[in-house]
């Protein structure tokens, strides 16, 4: 279920986050076994969050008979013109054509890490991709994945971050809750390449849908766990149904 390649771009973005959420721990003098530790312990969080998000959506993929890959989020051209692929920089042909793409998730994670002394938590390292087993497909109304097939594995992947969320809130985990929030928040957002974004042309209906369930949510909560969940669900419905009424 877990390829080399993919366990191995989950590790790098283990520690890559790790190092984004830890890199202020909060002390007033530096201590570097205290940072160590605080560090170490996020790595972990980081790791419980990205492996059950991945693990969910990979088991519910098997119903459409989908492989879902973790990989870091990368680019492989700099602009739109074909002089600005990876392939053709100054940079791969130092290193003889061994970098093929440029992972632009971690740059920017390390820019706003660095600019704002670690106070902004840019998660958008990774991505997921989904490939259709076609010839497991045979007999269903279509060999390719559906739009709505694609849209409900991202979603099911975006309701374990939230799961994750809720948890951390019940038992007053907060470095639970702010991994799973910081990783809800920044992949949502309709970055391309990232799993919102790929939601958002799947099927828009469906993003913002979630999207006023999850804005809900994450203010109400606030009130009390179960009350945010109850009412963020029942007015998300409520301004979808407005929305769909006078747009759709």
């Amino acid at each position: 279920m877990f390829g080399k390649r993919e366990l191995a771009h989950l590790v790098i973005a283990v520690l890559v986050l790790g190092f984004i959420f830890g890199y202020d721990d909060g002390s007033h003098v530096f201590a570097l076994s205290n940072w160590l530790i605080n560090f170490l312990s996020l790595c972990f969080i980081v790791f419980v969050s990205l492996f059950l998000r991945l693990l969910v959506m990979k088991l519910f993929a098997l119903r459409y008979r989908t492989k879902v890959e973790f990989e870091i989020w990368n680019i492989n051209r700099f602009w739109l013109s074909k002089s600005s692929k990876i392939k053709n920089s100054f940079v791969n042909w130092v290193r003889k054509d061994l970098i093929k793409k440029f992972p632009i998730g971690i740059a920017v994670g390390f820019y706003f890490t660095f600019l704002s002394f670690g106070k902004i938590f840019f998660t958008g390292v990774f991505s997921h991709n989904l490939t259709a087993d076609e010839n497991a497909r045979i007999g269903r109304s279509w060999k390719k994945l559906t739009e709505y097939e694609e849209s409900l594995i991202f979603i099911f992947g975006f309701l374990a971050t939230l799961f994750l969320a809720v948890i951390g809130k019940a038992l007053m985990f907060d470095k639970l809750y702010m991994v799973n929030f910081w990783i809800f928040f920044f992949h949502y957002a309709p970055i391309p390449g990232l799993d919102g974004c790929k939601l958002f042309f799947a099927r828009k209906s469906f993003y913002i849908l979630f999207l006023i369930f999850a804005i809900l949510f994450f203010i109400l909560i606030k009130l009390g766990l179960i009350f945010g969940i109850i009412a963020s669900g029942f007015l998300g419905l409520v301004l979808f149904a407005m929305y769909w009424w006078r747009f759709e």
